[in-house]
C-alpha cells in the first residue's frame, strides 16, 4: 500500500525586507486563485538581523515561499 498526500496550493508568500542595518520585516501576502499576490500585506515578523529571519522561516511548519528583497 502506497501513501498519498493532496495537493495543497501555495497560498501565501513571505517577503523579506530590510529596512535598515538592524532591521529586518517579514511580510505575508495572499495568493490569490489566478496567482498573483496580493497588493495589500502585513507584517508578521521583524528581527535584528538576517539569521533571525532564516531562523524563524525554517521554524514553520507549513511549505514557505519565500520572496527576498535584495
Amino acid at each position: 500500500m502506497t501513501k498519498t498526500f493532496a495537493f495543497a496550493p501555495i497560498r501565501n508568500v513571505y517577503k523579506i525586507r530590510q529596512a535598515a542595518a538592524d532591521s529586518w520585516w517579514v511580510y505575508l501576502h495572499n495568493l490569490g486563485n489566478n496567482g498573483e499576490l496580493s497588493i495589500t500585506s502585513r507584517v508578521v515578523f521583524f528581527a535584528n538581523n538576517r539569521e533571525q529571519v532564516d531562523q524563524w522561516i525554517e521554524s514553520k511548519e507549513e511549505f514557505v515561499f519565500v520572496i527576498a528583497d535584495d
